[in-house]
């Protein structure tokens, strides 16, 4: 008898976490977003204006909820829990 295996990825419910630094050459604010591959560069004005972070913090992590990550621009889910259906079927004996 063949099932689906599905896993549980990221409950997204809870607070995410974002690392930022300041790139000296651009003066722009990468911003990333812990445990995916976005990344995003932002002005600063408008980092600070939605994170609240000091002006004089070049570097450091964050934890926002997800209606600050969706107006930062991160791609986020809605409430829940987001399910990942592997490829693969799993057999039972």
């Amino acid at each position: 008898m063949k099932r689906e295996v599905f896993r549980v990825v990221r409950p997204l419910v809870t607070p995410a976490q974002v690392r930022y630094v300041l790139d000296p050459i651009t003066g722009n604010y990468i911003v990333r977003y812990v445990g995916t591959r976005q990344e995003l560069v932002m002005q600063p004005r408008a980092f600070w204006k939605l994170t609240g972070v000091s002006r004089r913090s070049p570097l450091g992590s964050l934890t926002l909820s997800m209606d600050v990550m969706k107006e930062l621009g991160f791609i986020v889910g809605k409430g829940g829990v987001q399910i990942e259906r592997y490829s693969k079927f799993a057999s039972y004996a």
